[in-house]
């Protein structure tokens, strides 16, 4: 079969070539994006592209988004080459699956949609699922807060417990339904993934220490709160577990930071092995002592079984210093904080090495507070705090209704639209019988913002939010003549929309003449 032959119209021919090239265009139409192609290729404007050769010449010699025509839809991707969760195109936007599928009913126009998330496609799919189960059987269904966040607290079949923003749940948080549960706080799982991250990266780079100023784990309070100061730097566990490795005897030098480093991370293939060939080479090298869990012990036999088992050493100490837990560390199996999270509230002290900060409730930076080493800033306190945040607002909302009263499209209106806010006409304000706005047909709220309420109640003016009926011009403003509804008398009105009593009259008026009368 894999021969060339001359076929009847005067072509070379080899057909196992040909059965070859079938079989890759039968696998290139089994794939599901074939399809989603088809879709936006038949969408093209015949102006753009004539047939599907021109559409996939178009793809093929396509060099990236400055070079890509407009009539044709390019995804867009993350960095990891997942297709982002709002495309857009043409003005409009759409949420996105993971295979690039739009999601019904989520297309808009001039605005950018609220797509599910993580914990709304997880309960969406496994409410389908449920349905399939067989009798008896049951399904994990999490629970969504109303901006689709995974609640802090999920439960299922007889227990309860708590999770972190992934909706992972948190080992030693299980208990019994109707019982309390203190779960972690923003704060302390952002301390979490910090450590976790510092940890790793140390251990995976063996080269150089990585400067004090780049790594920043999270402060908390004793509630679990922002601290409202913040530091750069490691945890002062990291500085005893530090000092406790240069104090073996070296001959007599004390080591750089880099060469300590290379010495902690030659345990790593001891440390690829049992836990106990761990133990084993620390005491070899007379390194045990580093571990005050270990000190106690001359050797490795008087070592307690329950240590070899990997119990804590010394419960709620330093868990850099716990070697069941290093050794964890050094093979990267550690996944958790396998402290308390009450360790982030620890004071922090070696501030001569530090950066300081002063943050918000919600952890982020405030502007200009940022310190030398060896500074602590003054940061405000609660009151303050929410005195700086109505002051804040106060201008904020000034600027927004200014700009607003100065434009013929209402400022807030297009900033809403812009967020992918929909509201209804009785939170714009719109007089009765007013044909609701095509950008605000759906009912839906993302994000709970001040000043975003703020910009959707300046976007109407007096005259739109009047409940007499008066009419508006198409910049909101008064109409100068209006009819009265009851009994069909015109009248002429002033700019605050006071009705002119002298001006009432049975014929018909325009604004004009309302505004001809009114004139000095």
């Amino acid at each position: 079969m894999n021969k060339t032959i001359v076929g009847s119209f005067g072509f070379e021919v080899n057909v196992q070539e040909n059965q070859n090239a079938l079989k890759s265009l039968a696998s290139l139409l089994d794939l599901p994006e074939f399809l989603l192609f088809l879709q936006h290729a038949v969408s093209v404007p015949e102006d753009i592209a004539r047939d599907l050769g021109d559409v996939m010449g178009m793809v093929l010699n396509s060099q990236g988004c400055e070079s890509t025509r407009s009539g044709l839809f390019v995804p867009s991707c993350t960095a990891e080459g997942s297709y982002e969760d709002v495309q857009c195109f043409a003005g409009e936007c759409w949420c996105v699956d993971s295979q690039g599928k739009e999601l019904p009913s989520s297309r808009v126009r001039g605005g950018r949609p609220r797509c599910p998330t993580e914990c709304e496609k997880q309960r969406a799919q496994r409410l389908s699922l449920a349905g399939s189960q067989p009798a008896g059987s049951s399904l994990s269904v999490p629970s969504c807060t109303r901006q689709g966040h995974f609640l802090p607290v999920q439960c299922f079949d007889s227990e309860c417990y708590c999770v972190d923003e992934e909706g992972q749940a948190i080992p030693g948080t299980q208990s019994a339904p109707g019982r309390p549960q203190q779960c972690p706080t923003p704060c302390q799982l952002r301390a979490e993934r910090a450590f976790l991250g510092a940890v790793w990266t140390l251990v995976s780079n063996s080269s150089l220490p990585p400067a004090l100023s780049s790594v920043y784990i999270p402060q908390c309070s004793a509630r679990g709160r922002w601290s409202p100061v913040q530091c750069d730097g490691p945890p002062e566990q990291a500085f005893e577990w530090y000092e406790r490795w240069r104090a073996q005897d070296n001959g007599g030098r004390e080591l750089t930071a880099a060469e300590l480093l290379t010495k902690v991370l030659s345990y790593r293939d001891a440390a690829s092995g049992s836990f106990r060939r761990f133990l084993q080479s620390l005491y070899e090298a007379g390194q045990q002592g580093v571990f005050p869990g270990l000190a106690r012990y001359s050797s490795l036999r008087e070592v307690p079984p329950a240590v070899l088992d990997g119990n804590r050493t010394r419960p709620g100490g330093n868990v850099l210093l716990e070697p069941y837990l290093f050794w964890q560390i050094l093979r990267g199996q550690l996944r958790r904080y396998p402290g308390p999270y009450s360790d982030f509230s620890a004071p922090l002290a070696h501030l001569d090495l530090r950066t300081c900060w002063c943050v918000d409730e919600a952890g982020q930076e405030r502007e200009g507070t940022r310190t030398e080493p060896g500074e602590v800033p003054a940061c405000p306190g609660s009151c303050v705090d929410a005195q700086l945040r109505a002051l804040q607002f106060i201008a904020d909302s000034e600027e927004v209704v200014l700009a607003s009263n100065s434009s013929w499209f209402p400022l807030g209106e297009s900033l809403l639209a812009a967020s992918g806010i929909r509201l209804s006409n009785e939170e714009l304000g719109l007089p009765p019988g007013s044909p609701p706005r095509e950008a605000f047909s759906q009912q839906f709220l993302r994000g709970s913002e001040d000043a975003l309420r703020l910009a959707a109640q300046s976007s109407v003016t007096d005259c739109q939010r009047n409940e007499a009926g008066l009419q508006c011009d198409q910049d909101g403003r008064y109409r100068a003549s209006q009819r009265a509804r009851d009994s069909g008398k015109a009248f002429c009105v002033d700019d605050e929309g006071q009705r002119l009593l002298w001006s009432e009259t049975e014929a018909p008026l325009t604004d004009s003449q309302c505004l001809s009368m009114c004139s000095p």
